[in-house]
């Protein structure tokens, strides 16, 4: 029995390592879209939709693709 709890017991820690940066990772690639959705928002010059509604106009067309 004593076995037993050896071998389990490093499992929860292991998993909510990986579900620690999983959820780092994804925060991180959300940011890096945003930064770049944002940039790109400023830089543009036409298409009056992203121009008058920023993000809005980004995740629009993000979501009917």
């Amino acid at each position: 029995m004593q076995l037993t709890n050896e071998h389990t017991s490093g499992f929860p820690v292991s998993a909510l390592e990986l579900m620690a940066a999983l959820f780092i990772s994804i925060m991180g690639l959300f940011l890096l879209w945003a930064i770049t959705a944002f940039v790109v928002d400023v830089a543009q010059i036409k298409e009056a939709v992203r121009a008058g509604y920023d993000m809005t106009g980004e995740c629009g067309r993000c979501l009917s693709a």
